[in-house]
């Protein structure tokens, strides 16, 4: 594995656990100011729309997260995985993939869409 490939991954697991902790601090700092998402909803959404939001979730909701594989292009990767959202009555499982740039020597998220596998 080399050094880029590392960096994403890692990259890939930090946003995982702040989106589990709800750390706003380390999400600010993964995703890039121009981070754009694709719902499963099909509404686009910005950075601040994504952490505003994340200050409203319910903390009691349960987020797992399944790695899947991580793919280099020069200075862009993609990371694909599998988010399972439970809590109260939501059961959400669905499907990811991440964008990520490396911009003067540092990686950031640019980019996710995100595709319901379930929902109960």
């Amino acid at each position: 594995m080399n050094s880029d490939e590392a960096q994403v991954k890692a990259l890939d697991a930090a946003w995982n656990q702040a989106y589990q902790n709800r750390d706003l601090e380390t999400l600010e700092r993964i995703l890039a100011a121009d981070w754009i998402g694709l719902t499963p909803e099909h509404e686009v959404i910005t950075r601040a729309q994504l952490l505003e939001g994340q200050k409203s979730a319910p903390l009691d909701t349960k987020i797992a997260f399944k790695r899947g594989s991580v793919h280099l292009f020069g200075s862009f990767a993609i990371s694909t995985g599998e988010t399972k959202v439970e809590g109260g009555d939501i059961y959400i499982h669905q499907r990811f993939t991440r964008s990520y740039l490396k911009r003067n020597g540092t990686w950031q998220a640019i980019a996710v869409q995100i595709v319901p596998i379930s929902k109960f």
